[in-house]
């Protein structure tokens, strides 16, 4: 269940990731996903990817399998509801596929929020290729 003021949360968080810069295992898509579900519920199912527990793509690509999983698409398929992109609301994650890497995204209305290499960007719905309900 949502939080309360999971709104006003939800907006401080997002306001205060729009300056980071990228850094894997600290700002990067998976840790801005895991900072938006602690913004809406109070705690996440990302905890496996402990901020600082990796540093790089391929440290952290190691550390979904050790755990089990491929990648961290097949984390999200695993832990989360796929849901018809049509039904997503604000909070949702969303696959992007952003200058040939794919990366989480947050719905945020007409827009998602995501992580990229140049810091946090906003993408228009049509270009989400999958979405699931946080």
């Amino acid at each position: 269940m949502r939080l309360g003021d999971w709104n006003t949360r939800f907006s401080n968080t997002l306001s205060q990731w729009k300056d980071k810069k990228f850094i894997w295992g600290e700002t990067d898509c998976c840790q801005f996903i895991s900072a938006i579900e602690r913004s809406i519920y109070g705690f996440n199912k990302y905890n496996i990817l402990l901020i600082n527990s990796y540093d790089s793509q391929e440290s952290g690509l190691q550390l979904c399998k050790d755990y089990g999983y491929s990648n961290w698409v097949h984390f999200i398929y695993k832990n989360y509801e796929r849901i018809d992109n049509s039904l997503a609301q604000v909070g949702d994650i969303g696959l992007v596929k952003y200058n040939n890497v794919y990366s989480a995204s947050v719905c945020v209305g007409s827009q998602y929020a995501a992580m990229a290499t140049d810091g946090l960007i906003f993408i228009e719905a049509r270009h989400i290729k999958r979405v699931w309900r946080i």
